[in-house]
Parts: structure tokens; C-alpha cells; sequence
């Protein structure tokens, strides 16, 4: 049995994430609906998760060395 055309390609997804980055955008997720091959980027701050003390420290300074 063949296997039916997506409706969406990878590239697709990846042109999507590439021209919100480029326009200065933070990307935080994506969706894809597989029926309709509709693309939504969500942009913004991500959500604060609970991070420890040590988390904070080394995401403050991971680019230093």
C-alpha cells in the first residue's frame, strides 16, 4: 500500500524556524499539524522552570572561558 503525500516537508519547518530567528525572533517551540501541514512557531521568553542554584550559576556564565 503506498503511503500517502505530507502535507508538510522537514525543510518547510526548517525555513519557518530560520526567518523567525533572522528577524530577531526567540523560538521557543514549534507545532506542526500534520492534516493541514500548518506551521506555528512560538516565540518569546520560555517558560521559568525550577532550576537550582548551581543551574543559574553556570547558565550566567557558559559562554566565559
Amino acid at each position: 500500500m503506498a503511503r500517502a503525500r505530507s502535507a508538510y516537508r522537514q525543510r518547510d519547518v526548517s525555513k519557518a524556524l530560520q526567518a523567525a530567528a533572522a528577524v530577531g525572533l526567540q523560538v521557543t517551540g514549534f507545532e506542526v499539524d500534520p492534516q493541514t501541514g500548518k506551521i506555528r512557531v512560538e516565540t518569546g521568553k520560555p517558560q521559568a522552570q525550577d532550576q537550582n542554584p548551581l543551574d543559574c550559576w553556570m547558565a550566567k556564565h557558559a559562554r566565559e572561558a
